[in-house]
C-alpha cells in the first residue's frame, strides 16, 4: 500500500509540475477566429471603422463620411480572451503595414467602475507615447520609429519597449503597481481613408492561462490524501 501511495505522489506531482510549465507558454492570438470572440470594439460603427479578422491577419479600415469636417479619430479593439490583473506582462504585435494611420497597443488599469480604459492606460503607438489622463506620463522624450514589431515588457510599473528585439526605452510608473487592460489601438489623424493590418499578438506572463493540469493535480492529491 506504502508503493502505491508513493507511486500516485509521484504521479501528482508531475502533473502538478506539467500544469506550471503550461502555465508559462504564451497566449498567441493568430486571429484565424472571424468573430473575434477575444475582443470587444469599443465604438462599434460599420460606416466609420471595422475590425475584421482575415485569414489569420487583423485589417482594420477606417472610412470618414464626404461632406463632414475632418476630425482625429481613435478606436480600441479591447482584449477579453481572459481576465487579466498581473504584475509581470509582456505584450509583442506584428504591423504588416498601415496606410495614413497609426496602429499601438494600450496597457494599463481600468477607472471608473471598470469602465473607462483611457484614463489609466498608456497608449503605445509607432512613433510615440500617450500617457494616462488620471496621473502625468512618467514616459522619456525620445523620438522612435517602429515599422514591424512592438514589444512591450510590463514588471510592476516599469515599462519596456522594445522593436525587434531591440531595446528602445524604458520608465517607471509608480501608479501603475498591476495592469488589468489591454487592446489595440488605432489613430487616425484627418484622413477620410486609413488602414493597417497586424499579425500575431502574443502574450506571456506568469499565470497567464487558466490550466486545466493544475485543477487534476489539486483533485489527485485529494485522492491521495483519503487513501
Amino acid at each position: 500500500m506504502r508503493s502505491l501511495y508513493t507511486l500516485f505522489l509521484i504521479i501528482g506531482l508531475l502533473i502538478f509540475v506539467q500544469g506550471q510549465m503550461v502555465s508559462a507558454e504564451p497566449w498567441i492570438e493568430n486571429f484565424s477566429d472571424e468573430n473575434l470572440d477575444s475582443w470587444i470594439i469599443k465604438h462599434p460603427d460599420p460606416k466609420l471603422n471595422t475590425w475584421q479578422a482575415k485569414k489569420g491577419y487583423l485589417d482594420y479600415n477606417f472610412t470618414f463620411p464626404i461632406g463632414k469636417l475632418f476630425f482625429r479619430y481613435t478606436d480600441i479593439l479591447e482584449f477579453k480572451g481572459f481576465p487579466l490583473n498581473t504584475e509581470r506582462l509582456n505584450v509583442r504585435l506584428t504591423i504588416i503595414e498601415t496606410f495614413d494611420s497609426m496602429v499601438g497597443i494600450v496597457i494599463g488599469q481600468y477607472t471608473e467602475n471598470n469602465s473607462n480604459n483611457w484614463r489609466g492606460t498608456y497608449k503605445f503607438f509607432q512613433r510615440s507615447i500617450w500617457s494616462p489622463r488620471d496621473f502625468p506620463g512618467q514616459q522619456p522624450e525620445t523620438q522612435f520609429d517602429i515599422e514591424k514589431d512592438f514589444e512591450i515588457i510590463f514588471n510592476k510599473g516599469h515599462f519596456q519597449l522594445k522593436s525587434e528585439r531591440k531595446h528602445i526605452l524604458e520608465f517607471n510608473e509608480p501608479n501603475l503597481p498591476t495592469v488589468n487592460c489591454l487592446g489595440i489601438i488605432a489613430y487616425v489623424d484627418q484622413k477620410r481613408l486609413a488602414s493597417f493590418q497586424v499579425d500575431d499578438l502574443v502574450i506571456s506572463g506568469p499565470n497567464i492561462l487558466d490550466v486545466h493540469p493544475k485543477e487534476k493535480a489539486a483533485v489527485l492529491w485529494g485522492e491521495l490524501k483519503q487513501h
